[in-house]
């Protein structure tokens, strides 16, 4: 007797396992190859996966843009493009060979016991350059190149936000594609979940790249392609027996995602999304906001550690220094995240996950691990971040701070600046020391430093900072308001509490 499980059992199946931390490294190794082989791809971004802490790879097939994969689509384009950047991608000498990039990293994954995920960009615009590769990519899209009415601008007919190459949603062909290039990888690969990036880029509709509010009827249609897509891997599911899960990555704002035509509640409330995916470009809110979400509709909650973009060098090296993204971790699970994403990394960088003797996925997969580990904790990681090509202004949804050099604050002796920092440690519980670090502009003294309304010890100078030592039974886990007040003007550049232990 063979027994037949419904797709509630699978479901539930799939999203009991672990899922601590989500690994994306955006696709990009299939570029970079010297030769056509499998372990040539691997070494790329993949093979220092295995025992590293990571739980589940992300693997997105590059969709630049909308329509050009890796792997050997029928209903979309192969990606052959080797101009400029793109000269050593050997997309099409795999294909020629039996395989492609999928089959190979799918495969070596589940070897090794790490869950794969497909990604795809939901309107992606590294075409829209001038450059050799970006033209090249843009001349091999036989989508948009003969379909030019399906486009939200042209080269010369910019638009207010968005780069011009991305595709309009509003056309129904180009929903039925979306549609069909997760239906193609849902019958085709050994896939455990489909993850749909809509971060990459959040421009989806004519009417939202020139300023205005995506209609009702533009929100309705990306519901009803969600809900087709829904149905859809509900079927394969159960034909397979094997859950397929639907992940998604969207603004963390109900209200500014539905401005630009996503109704994420809607998707959430009709069972649509299995994860939530928050972060991106920017944020305009803290993990919590995700989480309590996620938590109401039953789904689970993936906080995106995204890497940073703030023009300073020196603000930006720290912030992807690993006591950062330690911090960042520990604010994620504090505030209810099921798991981290780290997005668009190689194993070359610090910020990615290994390098010099530590496993940074390791580290951050558990609370436990995290608690006595040294943090530095900023008020902001991303600033005012901008999506590539552009997008829809956040600024009236944003409610988190933006303190860094390149959105300064100013404080004199008719005005505070009070800011939040959330802190995931118990610092006095665990026996730590904390500082409260601030970045100036100029030499001015004499600023006066509060934590949740307790006077700090006076500063001292310590390379960029002025660091005032904090009594750790100032601290609380969670949210904590920050007063400084100045003799004379100051400008404040950045500001971090420094959580140590060691």
């Amino acid at each position: 007797v063979v027994f037949v499980k419904d797709y509630k059992e699978l479901l539930k199946e799939a999203l009991d396992k672990r899922r601590r931390v989500i690994f994306d490294n955006d696709g990009g190794d299939i570029i970079y190859c010297k030769e056509a082989t499998a372990e040539a791809l691997l070494e790329q971004r993949t093979t220092k996966l295995v025992n590293s802490g990571t739980d589940t790879l992300i693997y997105v097939t590059r969709s630049s843009g909308f329509g050009q994969f890796t792997f050997n689509t029928k209903h979309g384009q192969l990606f052959t493009v080797t101009a400029d950047r793109y000269k050593n991608n050997i997309t099409q000498k795999l294909v020629e060979q039996g395989t492609d990039c999928l089959k190979i990293i799918s495969d070596f994954c589940h070897r090794h016991g790490i869950e794969v995920f497909w990604g795809m960009r939901m309107n992606d615009t590294h075409d829209a350059g001038n450059d050799p590769g970006s033209i090249a990519c843009f001349e091999n899209n036989k989508i948009k190149r003969e379909h030019p009415d399906r486009l939200i601008g042209n080269r010369v007919k910019k638009r207010l936000y968005g780069a011009w190459t991305a595709v309009d949603y509003a056309v129904e062909e180009i929903r039925d594609l979306a549609y069909k290039f997760v239906e193609e990888v849902c019958d085709n690969y050994d896939i455990d979940g489909v993850h749909l990036d809509f971060f990459r880029h959040p421009v989806f509709f004519s009417t939202t790249a020139q300023g205005l509010p995506a209609t009702e009827e533009e929100i309705q249609w990306m519901t009803a392609l969600m809900e087709r897509i829904k149905k859809r891997i509900v079927e394969r599911s159960v034909e397979r027996q094997k859950a397929i899960l639907l992940s998604v990555r969207v603004p963390d704002s109900l209200e500014y995602a539905k401005t630009i035509g996503l109704d994420i509640e809607a998707w959430l409330k009709k069972g649509f999304v299995d994860i939530l995916f928050t972060g991106g470009y920017f944020t305009m809110n803290d993990p919590l906001y995700s989480a309590l979400l996620a938590k109401k509709y039953g789904v689970k909650y993936v906080a995106s550690l995204d890497e940073n973009r703030i023009p300073d060098e020196e603000a930006r090296r720290e912030r992807d220094s690993l006591l950062c993204y330690r911090a960042r971790a520990m604010n994620a699970f504090s505030q209810g995240a099921d798991g981290v994403f780290l997005f668009n990394y190689t194993g070359k960088d610090v910020k990615g996950y290994v390098d010099a003797g530590f496993t940074l996925p390791g580290e951050i997969s558990e609370e436990s691990r995290l608690e006595k580990l040294d943090k530095d904790y900023f008020i902001s990681i991303r600033g005012m971040g901008k999506a590539a090509g552009g997008n829809y202004p956040y600024d009236e949804f944003l409610n988190v701070p933006v303190l860094n050099p390149a959105n300064p604050l100013e404080a004199d002796e008719q005005k505070a600046v009070s800011l939040y920092i959330y802190v995931g440690d118990s610092v006095k519980e665990k026996g730590g020391k904390a500082y409260l670090c601030i970045r100036k502009k100029d030499k001015a003294e004499g600023e006066k430093a509060y934590v949740n309304g307790f006077l700090t010890a006076p500063g001292y100078e310590e390379g960029l900072y002025t660091v005032h030592e904090i009594d750790p039974s100032y601290l609380i886990k969670g949210k904590n308001l920050i007063t400084i007040k100045a003799p004379s003007k100051m400008a404040i550049l950045d500001m971090k509490i420094s959580v140590r232990y060691s």
